[in-house]
């Protein structure tokens, strides 16, 4: 019997990591991340670290159930206060 090959990936840089998040078009979640880049094991420690360091040179910030999303994104919703109404 042969053993079965293993299709081992290694980490994203931190520029695919980051161009992932910003391309996203919603807040991901870091096992989102690792499923896009086939990272397993042990290496998702490193990839946790990874994340880390973005989040400290505000590069990504974490949202709403710590999903990441791109550092200076706007939120999908925001509470707007109309004070008056005019000609236009």
């Amino acid at each position: 019997m042969s053993s079965p090959v293993s299709k081992r990936t290694s980490l994203p840089t931190r520029e695919a990591l980051l161009a992932f998040i910003e391309e996203s078009p919603g807040d991901v979640a870091r096992r989102e991340i690792a499923r896009a880049f086939k990272v397993r094991g042990g290496d998702r420690a490193r990839l946790k670290q990874m994340i880390k360091e973005l989040e400290d040179d505000s590069l990504i910030a974490r949202g709403r159930r710590r999903r990441l999303a791109a550092s200076g994104r706007l939120p999908p919703v925001a509470v707007v206060e109309v004070t008056g109404l005019d000609a236009d």
